[in-house]
């Protein structure tokens, strides 16, 4: 299932909310397809503020929500300026096992006219490679040695043309 969600607006609250299978497009932080629950509060028609939270799908073949790991979220976007320009700040926090797998600030900037597009995007994990607990890490960092990591077999392979999702897919 790519996508598959359910959604309600009420206008004059300027509230919006879809739960079910989504796309991350347009929802700061959150990398790739996900089960879980959008809320938009509209401030005025430049600045929306976001709060995501839910469980990342690896695959549309995916049947069942993977609870062992999950995400919650917040951000705010802000646009449109100039007639083309948008932009996306957000924190988020996704946890796999209990244990923080991604703990990320950012932000996000898109261009857009009739012609051309472009995108970019700065993710800082701001846990990344600063684990106070040593024994914590000293586990994890034997289990990832006796795994390799988890990559033996694996391949990724990308066309990375933004804003278009790659052009192959691996089911």
């Amino acid at each position: 299932i790519t996508t598959m969600s359910v959604q309600i607006a009420d206008k004059r609250h300027n509230l919006y909310a879809r739960i079910g299978r989504q796309s991350s497009r347009n929802t700061g932080g959150v990398l790739g397809r996900y089960d879980g629950l959008l809320l938009r509060y509209r401030i005025s028609d430049k600045i929306r503020l976001n709060a995501v939270a839910g469980f990342p799908v690896d695959s549309t073949t995916d049947k069942n929500i993977n609870s062992e790991r999950h995400f919650v979220g917040v951000s705010a976007d802000l646009g449109d300026f100039a007639e083309y320009w948008n932009f996306n700040i957000f924190a988020i926090n996704q946890t796999a096992r209990g244990v923080v797998d991604r703990r990320a600030v950012g932000g996000e900037l898109r261009y857009a006219d009739p012609d051309k597009s472009l995108f970019t995007l700065v993710d800082y994990d701001i846990s990344y490679n600063d684990l106070k607990d040593g024994d914590k890490r000293s586990e994890i960092d034997a289990k990832v040695a006796d795994e390799k990591g988890g990559l033996i077999g694996s391949a990724m392979v990308s066309d990375a043309f933004f804003p278009f999702r790659d052009g192959i897919a691996v089911g």
